[in-house]
């Protein structure tokens, strides 16, 4: 089986489909055909089937006692890519043309090829592809074809360190055709070849590990590409950030504990940063701290202000708060476990989240 493809001057394309020109007995037979390229359509009403036999006659391919058996059969469209016809039974020295038209839905460039592949089956099993690649040419112009590329360059927003395994999607906007998948490699750089001078629309879907996808969509057009026919840019991810907030209990024993009525401060063992916060419903929560990659973060909880009055006994603890930053098995980013623990005298320590201070009313004294 052989397919050729032809653009004529008002745009459509015409196949022709020959099978069985080796004049085999070939048992329920079947042609599939499948349009590769998206956006193409067959003319459904363009069909034609003949029937004969296959014989060559100066030096090309002829069949000879053709008869036009369109009507005897049926062509089914599983989608608007595809078709089937079943001929049965095909007989020894027996052969078919089919011959049918396909149009683009947008407006074609000169140099684009179109593509599409076609498939004669026995019963289940297939016997051979026929692969139809049709160069459209412009009237009256020169065709450039597929020879432009982008290159992409993923860097740290901050560091401008260059980042691999960012994974960008390429489409081509003219037909929704989606070029590929295309993957940043150690030096943060991808090329995407064999282009068409024509928009495309770029995204990233998979940010390099520890980072944010950026979440906008890149747009190339045809002037963008340089007397080289390439265009270059350079792309920036932000790190993945996750954040914890940590929080400790408040109590007060022999009154009623009141709101802000105690202040405490959240140390970073790391930096020394400090933030403060005050008692409120019995909970004392501190502002929420970011992170942008993995690793153990420590920090120290100290009661540091409060109530002046004498009958008020402080907790002297110190509460150690222990926040494990980790990766899900997709790679982002989570808080694994935060774990809060005081010290005991003998230098050991225990799960403890609770400051409680004591009220005792001083006795007064007799006159």
């Amino acid at each position: 089986m052989t397919k050729v493809g032809n653009f004529k001057p008002d745009n459509t394309i015409t196949y022709d489909i020959t099978v069985n020109q080796s004049g085999k007995e070939v048992p329920d037979a079947k042609v599939t055909d499948i349009l590769k390229t998206p956006n193409i359509s067959y003319v459904k009403d363009s069909f034609e089937i003949y029937k004969g036999k296959w014989i060559i006659k100066d030096n090309r391919w002829v069949l000879e006692n053709k008869e036009d058996v369109t009507s005897k059969f049926k062509v089914e469209f599983p989608s608007d890519s595809e078709f089937s016809i079943k001929l049965g039974k095909i007989n020894k020295d027996e052969g078919y043309h089919i011959k049918y038209k396909a149009k683009a839905n947008y407006k074609l460039q000169s140099g684009e090829v179109v593509e599409n592949v076609a498939s004669l089956w026995s019963s289940q099993t297939k016997i051979i592809d026929s692969i139809a690649k049709t160069i459209y040419l412009e009237a009256g112009g020169s065709a450039e074809g597929y020879v432009y590329s982008i290159t992409l360059h993923r860097k740290d927003e901050t560091s401008g360190a260059s980042l691999a395994g960012a994974v960008f999607r390429v489409t081509r906007d003219r037909n929704g055709a989606v070029v590929g998948d295309f993957t940043t490699d150690s030096t943060g750089k991808v090329t995407i070849p064999n282009l068409l001078k024509d928009n495309y629309t770029i995204k990233e879907i998979k940010a390099p590990d520890g980072y944010q996808l950026t979440g906008k969509e890149i747009k190339v057009k045809p002037e963008n590409f340089n007397s080289s026919k390439s265009y270059s840019l350079d792309i920036s991810n932000k790190r993945q950030k996750v954040s914890a907030t940590l929080q400790v209990n408040k109590k007060l024993v022999g009154r009623t504990l009141k709101d802000n009525e105690f202040e405490f401060t959240l140390t970073d063992k790391q930096t020394n940063q400090t933030q403060k916060a005050k008692n409120v419903g019995g909970k004392v929560t501190f502002k929420s701290i970011e992170y942008d990659k993995e690793g153990v973060y420590q920090y120290k909880i100290e009661e540091t202000g409060g109530s002046t009055d004498p009958a008020i006994h402080y907790d002297s603890n110190i509460i150690y708060a222990k926040v494990t930053v980790g990766k899900d098995k997709t790679g982002k980013l989570t808080i694994a476990n935060i774990t809060y623990e005081a010290g005991l005298p003998d230098g050991t320590f225990e799960n403890r989240d609770t400051f409680t201070n004591l009220y005792i009313p001083q006795k007064q004294k007799r006159h």
